[in-house]
């Protein structure tokens, strides 16, 4: 649709979100838009520190969350 693609509009979203010190996360879209995107966004600044805590408090890694949910926790795309 005119040179963008389904999920631009998240992309902008992301962009002001960082720009305001927050995050975006997509909690549902249509496949095609999933597709396109990084639904999680880019990693924030705190990713370490937020890795460290849950090695802290949780270090037998048995806090279940969903795979990629764990994978995007533990910096991976």
């Amino acid at each position: 649709t005119g040179g963008h693609h389904e999920g631009a509009w998240f992309e902008r979203l992301v962009a002001l979100a960082q720009a305001h010190h927050g995050h975006a996360v997509l909690a549902g879209a249509p496949p095609a838009v999933k597709a396109q995107v990084d639904v999680w966004g880019p990693p924030p600044p705190s990713l370490g520190l937020m890795q460290e805590l849950k090695r802290q408090f949780d270090p037998g890694g048995i806090l279940g969350i969903v795979d990629k949910a764990r994978a995007r926790w533990k910096g991976r795309p």
